[in-house]
Order: C-alpha cells, then sequence, then structure tokens
C-alpha cells in the first residue's frame, strides 16, 4: 500500500481530543492558564480568556467547532499538569502531551505520522498520512462526544456549561461557527455528511477529514492539500462514489479476542456468543470471509469478518487476497 507522508494541519485536533477525553473526565473543568499566550501569533483562536473556567466537555467543542489553537495549548497543558501533579512550563506540558499523542496514534496503528504539538501548526518534526489520519478520524468518531460536536455547526454558550454557578472562577460566553462546510447550509453542503475538521496552514493547504452516513453505512474521507473548493467537492465525489459502488463490508469476527483453547467449555453461553457477528450473514444468506488481521498485547488472534452480496463470493476471495498479500508486503 503506498503511503505518501503529508504536512499535518488542525485536524491533528482529532487526536488532542482523544487524548484529552482519554486523561480527564467529559464534566471535569479546566481553569485556563498563560499557555494560551505560548501560540505561533497567526494561530486560529476560539477566543480563551486568562483565567476562565471551562467543561472538558466545551474543551472539545473549542478544540472541533473553531479550530482553536488557544484551546489546544489550554488543554496540553492542564492534562499535563493533572497527569504530573506540579506545575510545569508550557514547552513541559506540550512535549508530554506530544508523547501521549504519539503513544495513542501508535496505538491506533499510525506508522507514518509524528506529532509534536497539540494544535498541528507547521513544524518540519510534525507530520502524517492520509492513511494515518482516516485511522485517527475512525477512531475519533467512536467517542460520542467527538461525533456529537463534529456535527454541530455552532455553539453559543458558557464555558463552564451548566457548571456555570457552581466553580469559582470567571466563566466567558462564547459563540463559535464551524469551517466545515459540508455541514453548513451552503453551497459545498452534503446532505450526508456528520462531520469531521478542517485544516489549513500554508504549507499542507486546505484539507479535510470529512465522515458521512447513508442508512446504515458510515464513510471517513481524507482530503489534503486540495484548494477551495476543490476539499469540499473531492470529499463529496468520493462519498457518492463510495456509496454507490461498494462491494463488500468489513466487519469484526466477534466482539472480543479469541479464547484460549478450552477456556470457554466452562461459559457455554459465552461461546455462543462470540458468534454474534457472524450468525447476521448466515441468517441474511449473504457470503462472508473470515480472515485473522492480527493479534492482541497477549498475543491472541484478532479476526475480521468480510461480507458480500448473494451470489458474490468471487469478489469476497479475491479482496482476501488481496488483504493477506498487503499484509505480507507490509511485512
Amino acid at each position: 500500500m503506498l503511503r505518501l507522508r503529508a504536512e499535518d494541519t488542525r485536524t491533528t485536533k482529532m487526536l488532542t481530543s482523544m487524548v484529552v477525553l482519554d486523561n480527564m473526565d467529559l464534566n471535569e473543568t479546566i481553569t485556563v492558564d498563560s499557555s494560551i499566550n505560548e501560540i505561533p501569533w497567526d494561530s486560529s483562536v476560539a477566543g480563551l480568556e486568562y483565567g476562565e473556567v471551562m467543561t472538558v466537555e466545551n474543551l472539545i467543542r473549542g478544540l472541533i467547532i473553531p479550530s482553536g489553537n488557544d484551546v489546544a495549548a489550554a488543554a496540553a497543558s492542564a492534562v499535563a499538569k493533572k497527569n504530573l501533579g506540579k506545575e510545569v512550563s508550557y514547552s513541559e506540558a506540550e512535549q508530554y502531551f506530544a508523547g501521549l499523542m504519539n503513544e495513542k496514534a501508535k496505538e491506533l496503528g499510525c506508522t507514518d505520522s509524528n506529532f509534536v504539538n497539540p494544535h498541528g501548526y507547521h513544524n518540519d518534526n510534525h507530520y502524517t498520512s492520509a492513511y494515518d489520519m482516516s485511522l485517527i478520524a475512525q477512531a475519533a468518531m467512536k467517542y460520542d462526544i467527538i461525533k456529537t460536536v463534529a456535527a454541530e455547526t455552532k455553539f453559543s454558550g458558557n464555558s463552564a456549561g451548566k457548571q456555570k454557578y457552581n466553580v469559582s472562577g470567571k466563566t466567558v460566553e462564547h459563540t463559535w461557527y464551524s469551517h466545515n462546510n459540508l455541514i453548513t447550509n451552503g453551497a459545498d453542503y452534503y446532505k450526508y455528511a456528520t462531520g469531521i475538521k478542517t485544516g489549513f496552514t500554508d504549507q499542507a493547504g486546505d484539507c479535510l477529514a470529512a465522515s458521512a452516513t447513508n442508512g446504515n453505512e458510515n464513510l471517513i474521507a481524507i482530503i489534503m492539500n486540495s484548494e477551495d473548493p476543490g476539499r469540499w467537492n473531492d470529499a463529496k465525489a468520493l462519498f457518492e462514489w463510495a456509496f454507490e459502488k461498494y462491494d463488500i463490508i468489513l466487519a469484526p469476527a466477534a466482539p472480543t479476542t479469541a479464547p484460549l483453547l478450552g477456556s470457554s467449555l466452562q461459559d457455554p453461553i459465552k461461546m455462543y456468543l462470540s458468534d454474534i457477528y457472524t450468525i447476521s450473514a448466515n441468517l441474511a444468506g449473504i457470503p462472508g470471509l473470515s480472515i485473522p488481521c492480527g493479534k492482541d498485547n497477549k498475543g491472541l488472534p484478532i479476526g475480521m469478518q468480510l461480507l458480500g452480496g448473494c451470489f458474490q463470493e468471487k469478489t469476497l476471495l479475491r479482496a482476501g487476497f488481496a488483504y493477506e498479500k498487503a499484509r505480507e508486503e507490509e511485512a
């Protein structure tokens, strides 16, 4: 599989959001510190104020909707101080948080990425690939709050949300508008669009991590360095093609990794439930193909299944062969 390394942009904030949510509770609050003054002078900002109290939920909104670099800096500082249990400079916080970002990216299977800041502002050592960004986008949409916020066209409210009258410290009213033209009511609107995140730097150009849902089909498209309105048109064209032309469905083969030999004999219900993802194909009378696709941290195999239309066994076998061939080449 050809993977081209590319400049990263503010789409970085999808990863930033996940790292924040992995380390803080949604209703937890932070107090914005001087980290907001440590971002490049021409950054996109959400208008955070020193000393304001903000919920983590609205921190995520500030990362996704207006793409505030000030929000990203405040988030990195808050996570670093919480986890390290002490006051740290912003440079120390940024380095620590970038480490968490790279750990998360590696966990998601990214192999062509490196992150050095939480906001995606240009740095020669800050890069990714369209493939890696697709893994990040897919994972981000599994977080309920990110999925919700990614589809919001506007936020107008208090930084502390419902906790406005229960926190000590000042709170601030904010109004933010989405930069994602696919979900706003304009010429680039796409009726199936559900998010996610736009990005731009002079070096990377106009970028987009887009998602769309049509019935039970959920798709993600990554567009890099496509000058407006190209990124919107490219995303819509990819979605329309995929919704119309897809041949197979990729799904997990089981809800858990394979059990140790004989370990399920004492729990027949658990054993039968392990087939819950494959029974649906049998009931529907469609062909399916299960393939090993990796191992968990205990070395136990993980399986995936390919599902096709009636009498499409040839397509499934070709897809399965192509996948195993690609795995061999990567190894």
